[in-house]
């Protein structure tokens, strides 16, 4: 079994995302784990759950639990998209709670935004 299909299992992100790949690089001692939505999944508002046609896509990155010693991160191109109703809208993503981004269940997914630079401590 492939890193990707391995992690893919353990996270549990759901029917409709999918690990693209795992690039790990020693060097900076970083794990990337490279999250996208599934193809042919259906693209729905997030206010009113009607399906909508893609409106562009936002790449975002969010800092996880550290994992055998390497800094890991989400990476994902975060769906928008454009309901007729409520106009354009970002998807959520299973590892965020809602537009505050920050991690959903961290005792259970570890996630947490990262904005850049070193974290404090």
């Amino acid at each position: 079994m492939g890193k990707a299909k391995w992690l893919d299992s353990v996270l549990d992100l759901g029917p409709d995302w999918v690990i693209e790949r795992v690039d790990v690089d020693p060097g900076s001692k970083e794990l990337r784990v490279r999250v996208a939505r599934r193809p042919g999944t259906e693209l729905p508002c997030p206010e009113c759950g009607r399906a909508c046609r893609r409106y562009d896509t936002r790449e975002r990155k969010w800092r996880n639990l550290d994992a055998w010693g390497f800094k890991t991160f989400f990476v994902c191109g975060v769906p928008r998209v454009e309901c007729p109703e409520h106009g354009v809208a970002t998807l959520p993503v299973p590892w965020v709670d809602g537009r505050s981004g920050t991690p959903s269940s961290s005792e259970r997914r570890g996630s947490t935004p990262y904005l850049g630079g070193s974290p404090r401590l």
